[in-house]
């Protein structure tokens, strides 16, 4: 037996997680590393609400990183040299 509500309120905490790392990158920059082990907790939970909202949180979190990185803006690339990139790791 699943309780809605209890998926629906943890649902909502991820996202809350990864949308305040994405809105205020440089002040959530101490309390990455903790919402990472709260979203690994998560991404293969049995409940698909749960692993997508860990998933939307991982990427919020990559580009909170890349702000962070390119102090407050987005890193720029060329088209096609990421996916280059990404096949070599």
């Amino acid at each position: 037996w699943v309780d809605e509500n209890v998926i629906q309120e943890i649902s909502a905490a991820l996202h809350c997680l990864g949308q305040i790392a994405l809105s205020c990158p440089e002040d959530y920059e101490p309390y990455y590393k903790d919402t990472v082990t709260i979203l690994e907790e998560f991404d293969s939970y049995y409940h698909a609400n749960l692993r997508m909202e860990a998933l939307v949180g991982y990427k919020h979190l990559a580009k909170a990183l890349g702000k962070v990185a390119g102090n407050g803006e987005m890193p720029k690339y060329d088209k096609g040299k990421l996916s280059v990139v990404l096949l070599i790791c």
